[in-house]
């Protein structure tokens, strides 16, 4: 395989207002990727069959691929601010970005003797997705002037969304007799 992470990242911090105010933010980007190429060789001695004389290996050969990659963003920031000795104001909001897709490719054939081609098969695979969320909180304090009792009051929100789309396509040919048969599915999911 050929594994790839790449990753970037900003944060700021800081405080205004003699420090009644409080901002951080953040800042995040990676990117995953992974790429393999895989072939294969199987030879099988066949027992005698009366039924098929002439038949005395099974040869299989394979050969795959396979691609993927994601790239995700997310940013945060939170502000606190303290109103006065009994009050604080705190607000944060997230968001994240998201894009990924894979790819494969498959191929099989299969003979007897080394040369009597009975069935082949390749088959390609693709699929995409995106994805979108954010959310926001709010959070108010008044604390009470008795003891050990406050105010509350919090508000809450998010938003997400996300798409895929998958596509398959593949063939098998089966051979006997010099005959062909074929079978081909297509599919696409979204």
């Amino acid at each position: 395989g050929n594994p790839e992470y790449k990753n970037i990242g900003v944060n700021y911090d800081n405080n205004f207002l003699k420090k009644r105010l409080n901002l951080n933010s953040s800042y995040n980007f990676n990117n995953n990727s992974n790429s393999n190429e895989r072939q294969s060789y199987n030879k099988q001695i066949l027992p005698e069959d009366k039924n098929r004389p002439n038949i005395k290996s099974q040869e299989t050969k394979n050969n795959s691929t396979s691609e993927s990659e994601s790239k995700n963003h997310s940013f945060r920031s939170q502000v606190k601010f303290r109103i006065d000795s009994t009050q604080n104001l705190d607000v944060q909001l997230n968001a994240g970005k998201s894009n990924g897709r894979n790819a494969n490719t498959s191929e099989r054939y299969t003979t007897n003797n080394d040369t009597i081609k009975t069935n082949d098969f390749k088959e390609k695979n693709s699929s995409t997705s995106n994805g979108d969320n954010a959310d926001f909180r709010l959070n108010y304090r008044k604390r009470l002037n008795r003891d050990g009792r406050s105010f509350n009051i919090q508000v809450n929100g998010d938003i997400s969304q996300s798409t895929s789309n998958t596509l398959v396509n593949s063939t098998t040919n089966y051979y006997k007799n010099n005959k062909d048969s074929v079978v081909h599915i297509t599919q696409d999911r979204t």
